[in-house]
């Protein structure tokens, strides 16, 4: 299975690097709730498997890393396959795939020379 590519900054291999936005969260929301007559509410869980999801944007990408990304993305046909990925919050890995496409923006006054990159993964 692949991993997430490494990235470098200024010549040093870093494998996450610094994160301007990183938020952790449920992907679904597994609970089923009835509300009753009475005014009680009964609820349990429509899954027992709860899985994450992280958004992750990265601000002052070189070119080159852009271009790493976009070419793991390509090869892992958007959101088509899993992948390993190491969360930089608890260096736990999970196996994940991209939720949606990633994003790339261009820094505006850099001549496409710094990118925003910007995805969302889930779990598996």
């Amino acid at each position: 299975m692949a991993a997430f590519p490494t990235i470098y900054r200024q010549g040093t291999m870093i494998q996450n690097p610094v994160v301007e936005t990183f938020d952790d969260n449920m992907a679904q929301d597994p609970t089923i709730r009835s509300q009753s007559e009475g005014g009680y509410v009964t609820s349990r869980a429509r899954f027992t498997r709860v899985t994450r999801k992280w958004t992750i944007r990265y601000e002052w990408m070189s070119k080159a890393n852009k271009n790493t990304i976009k070419a793991f993305e390509d090869a892992r046909h958007a959101g088509a396959e899993s992948f390993t990925w190491t969360n930089p919050e608890n260096a736990t890995t999970y196996t994940v795939r991209f939720a949606t496409p990633v994003t790339y923006t261009a820094h505006a006054h850099t001549n496409w020379l710094w990118w925003i990159v910007e995805f969302i993964l889930e779990q598996v």
